[in-house]
């Protein structure tokens, strides 16, 4: 009795059991019906028109300063304190003395070259006054307002060879002209800005002894740059002396007209490109400043500009038609950093805006309305 008892409840368990799982089976096959619906991947799409679009050659370097010097010194002395301390940064117009170096000591050494000279003149004018009286008058002003302290004037002209060769034979010609070399030399203890700028780099200071053919630093002007950039051979069709050019850096923040001035004829070998140089002028700037340059090169008629990354095996691209991705053939025309334009795209094809991670052909998508 009690066996019988037994088989009875297990029928029932087995029933039940049978009877729940047949409707889990049920639920969970409603549920990835429901998520088959639910699971289709929602897409933005923009609509093609073919159009002439232009290409462009993207270049990139470094912009320096188109005036720019560095400073030596061609004398030795103390460097003493200007109107205007050297500093890096400082800004000096064109003729302002930027370093001057004592030059007590040259000085006075000059002063006795022009004594010697002097007592030379001096010692000669009997002699002039009686075998070239007509010249006498001439020398005789010349000593008259000789200076030691002022540059020397030059020498009266001789009014004959025999005269001529008289001063010569006499050590003045030679006299003068080592003076000439001292006074030279004599402003060369004070270093002139050349042009309008900014000192970049000082490397001496008030108190240091300098000496000849130390460098003293760097002067720019910030005004006029040249962007060396790279092109690459082939495209040397589209680069010309006098083009316009339009410049950004690279956060693409700011932009800047330049033009092409010069351009390399030599070839680099290793990228097979061109160094072309192009002038920018702008006071917002800087020297050593990295710059992308956006050269136009032509347009490409009935085409249409894509994100590279839309672009399957090279040659094909995603189109939706009623809400299915579907693969079509396209020509790649030209490649940029990142788009390429393409031909062959019908007019008002609905194609992708953004790449869809594990796109496929045939694959369901819900078309959002923006």
């Amino acid at each position: 009795m009690v066996r019988k008892i037994l088989v009875i409840l297990l029928g029932v368990a087995l029933l039940a059991g049978s009877f729940f799982a047949a409707k889990n089976m049920s639920n969970s096959k409603k549920k990835k019906e429901f998520n088959s619906v639910k699971e289709k991947t929602a897409v933005y799409t923009e609509v093609v028109q073919n159009a002439s679009f232009p290409v462009e050659i993207t270049t990139s370097g470094q912009v320096h300063a188109k005036e720019k010097v560095d400073l030596y010194s061609e004398v030795q002395g103390i460097m003493e304190r200007g109107n205007k301390r050297f500093f890096e940064g400082t800004y000096f117009k064109k003729g302002e003395v930027m370093i001057g170096i004592n030059s007590e000591e040259f000085l006075s050494g000059l002063k006795a070259q022009r004594s010697n000279l002097f007592n030379q003149i001096v010692a000669v004018m009997p002699d002039l006054q009686l075998d070239f009286p007509d010249s006498a008058p001439a020398w005789e002003a010349y000593i008259s307002s000789f200076d030691m302290e002022k540059r020397l004037e030059a020498l009266p002209e001789p009014t004959s060879d025999q005269e001529k060769f008289y001063i010569a034979g006499k050590q003045i010609y030679t006299s003068f002209y080592s003076i000439k070399n001292l006074e030279v030399r004599l402003n060369k203890h004070l270093i002139r800005a050349p042009f309008n700028g900014y000192v970049t780099e000082a490397m001496v200071k008030e108190g240091t002894l300098i000496r000849p053919g130390q460098k003293l630093g760097e002067f720019v002007s910030p005004y006029v740059f040249e962007l060396k950039a790279p092109v690459n051979s082939s495209n040397q069709e589209f680069v010309k002396v006098g083009k316009k050019v339009k410049t950004h850096n690279l956060e693409g923040t700011k932009e800047w007209e330049g033009t092409i001035t010069r351009i390399n004829k030599k070839l680099d070998t290793k990228t097979q490109s061109i160094m072309v140089v192009i002038e920018i002028k702008s006071e917002d700037l800087w020297d050593g400043m990295f710059l992308e340059a956006d050269l136009d090169a032509k347009k490409i008629d009935d085409s249409f500009q894509i994100n590279r990354k839309l672009l399957n095996n090279e040659n094909s691209i995603f189109v939706v038609k009623d809400s299915v991705l579907v693969s079509i053939l396209v020509e790649p025309v030209y490649f940029n950093d990142g788009s390429v334009i393409v031909k062959n795209i019908p007019n008002g094809s609905h194609i992708l805006a953004n790449p869809v991670p594990g796109a496929y052909p045939g694959m369901k998508v819900d078309v959002l309305s923006n």
